[in-house]
């Protein structure tokens, strides 16, 4: 089983589930939530992290071995790049200024993500065009509400986007690998 929600690797870790690997993406701050994270990673039959730094910090902050923790970066699947248009044609699709550099977020719009503090820039730097594609809806929301008017001809958004998508105008707002050893260690998370 794989995870990667700090309450559901505790619940496993707690009712002593045998094969789940959890994978981390951040260390919390809430003293909580840092001792449901020990114990979804001490439970755990393996532990991935997505960036070689994280994983050194995981090491120092719960005392797991670095050598325990695989490091398997965030990935993309080359195929959805294969057949992509002209530079020109997909910028002039995407109403994206030829006289610009691009900054490109692709994501979530999630607070915490930094596309916020993205936007923020664009409304300093008028020589970059910002392009934001994905988030929910409310999100997509959030931040065309929040953009200040430098920004409005500085930034544009997609919103979510299909899997492997064809350029297309936009709309209104212009594996876990398996460890090759278990890890010994069980935990049972605090009450």
């Amino acid at each position: 089983m794989h995870c990667r929600e700090i309450e559901v690797g505790a619940l496993l870790a707690r009712r002593r589930h045998p094969n789940y690997l959890f994978e981390a993406h951040s260390i919390p701050d809430h003293p909580v939530r840092r001792r449901w994270m020990r114990a979804a990673l001490l439970g755990s039959l393996g532990i991935v992290a997505i960036t070689d730094g994280l994983a050194a910090d995981l090491a120092e902050a719960f005392g797991v071995a670095r050598g325990e923790i695989l490091v398997a970066p965030d990935a993309f699947e080359a195929r959805a790049f294969a057949s992509l248009p002209a530079r020109d044609a997909a910028r002039a699709a995407l109403a994206i200024p030829t006289d610009r550099f691009v900054v490109l977020y692709a994501g979530h719009l999630f607070p915490w993500k930094g596309a916020d503090t993205l936007l923020a820039a664009a409304a300093r730097i008028p020589t970059i065009h910002f392009l934001f594609v994905g988030g929910l809806p409310e999100d997509v929301e959030r931040l065309r509400g929040a953009r200040a008017a430098p920004a409005t001809s500085r930034s544009s958004g997609t919103g979510r986007r299909p899997r492997f998508p064809t350029i297309s105008p936009p709309p209104t707002w212009s594996r876990s690998p398996t460890p090759e050893s278990s890890r010994s260690r069980r935990a049972t998370p605090p009450r």
